[in-house]
C-alpha cells in the first residue's frame, strides 16, 4: 500500500469486490426466497461485511490524518484521527464478519452436505449458535 501501484492495486480490487457483494445483495433481496433460507442470510451477513471491509480498503490512504508526515506513502492524505478511527473500524469489522460469516458458510455446508442435516432443524439448532458467535 505504499507505493502509487500497490495503492490503486488495492482500490481497483476492493471497489471490484464492494461492487460484486452489493451485487449479490440486490439479487438475495429481489429473490423469491428473500432471506428465508440459511445459505441467503449467511452470503447476504458475508456480502454486506465484505462491502464494509472493501470500502475501507478503496479508501487507502485518503483517511489518514493529514497533520502526520507520511514519508513511506505515495498516496494522497485528506484525513484526521477521527476518519482514521472509523476506517480502521470499518476494515476490521468488515474483514472480522466476512471470516465470521465464511466460518459458518463453511459449517453451513458441512451440515447439508456431509450430514445430512435439513433446512428446518439447521435453522432451529445450529444457525442461531452461529450467529450469536
Amino acid at each position: 500500500y505504499t507505493s502509487y501501484a500497490g495503492i490503486t492495486t488495492a482500490r481497483m480490487t476492493s471497489f471490484i469486490s464492494s461492487l460484486s457483494s452489493c451485487l449479490i445483495i440486490i439479487i438475495i433481496a429481489r429473490s423469491a426466497t428473500k432471506l428465508t433460507t440459511s445459505y441467503h442470510r449467511l452470503v447476504f451477513g458475508m456480502s454486506v461485511a465484505d462491502t464494509i471491509g472493501s470500502l475501507a480498503i478503496f479508501c487507502s490512504t485518503w483517511l489518514m490524518p493529514k497533520d502526520m508526515i507520511y514519508q513511506q506513502f505515495e498516496g494522497a492524505v485528506y484525513g484526521n484521527a477521527s476518519t482514521c478511527t472509523a476506517q480502521g473500524f470499518m476494515f476490521f469489522s468488515g474483514v472480522l464478519g466476512t471470516f465470521a460469516f465464511n466460518t459458518a458458510l463453511c459449517i453451513y455446508y458441512a451440515s447439508v452436505i456431509r450430514y445430512k442435516i435439513s433446512e428446518e432443524r439447521f435453522q432451529k439448532c445450529v444457525e442461531p449458535i452461529l450467529i450469536s458467535l
